[in-house]
């Protein structure tokens, strides 16, 4: 078994753009992409091997290509000490109505994970925290994705509580 038989994994070609016509040979194309995985090590070698399919690519057509990362987000594993933190604030919001507090490592690929590894490597405590940004109709980063903005107010609301009981 494969590392990547257990990490979530995603290949998403953002964009591909090339020549003016059908029947023109451009002299240069460009494509764009993104990797993600939920684990670290998983997404180190998504991302080694994506590349090494660009260059195979240009290889086999005897052209060159140039990559370009434009940043890369680690996985955050919470602290139990924030989670706890943020349950106990959620049961002081009245529109909070489920809490569904996880141990485990959340998500992945998102700039905030960074955040979080970076302040627990400093000491600090950090926890991935999602309030009601739920789209029934179609998935996140889709181009019809929407949330109710109520739940702003709520988050708001929850992060404030979360401060004001952690003594902060």
């Amino acid at each position: 078994m494969t590392r990547f038989a257990t990490s979530d994994t995603r290949v998403n070609v953002g964009t591909f753009q090339a020549g003016g016509g059908a029947n023109i040979i451009p002299a240069h194309a460009e494509l764009t992409y993104e990797v993600r995985a939920r684990a670290n090590e998983v997404l180190d070698e998504l991302n080694r091997r994506a590349g090494d399919i660009v260059e195979g690519a240009a290889r086999m057509y005897g052209v060159t290509a140039d990559s370009l990362r434009y940043g890369q987000a680690a996985t955050s594993v919470p602290d139990p000490l924030a989670l706890r933190a943020v349950e106990e604030a959620a049961a002081t919001v009245p529109a909070v109505t489920r809490y569904l507090g996880r141990a485990s490592a959340a998500g992945g690929s998102d700039d905030a994970h960074s955040m979080i590894t970076t302040v627990q490597a400093a000491g600090g405590v950090g926890a991935y925290l999602m309030v009601g940004a739920r789209s029934v109709d179609v998935p996140h980063h889709h181009r019809r994705f929407d949330f109710d903005e109520r739940a702003l107010g709520i988050a708001t609301d929850l992060l404030e509580a979360v401060f004001r009981g952690s003594g902060a």
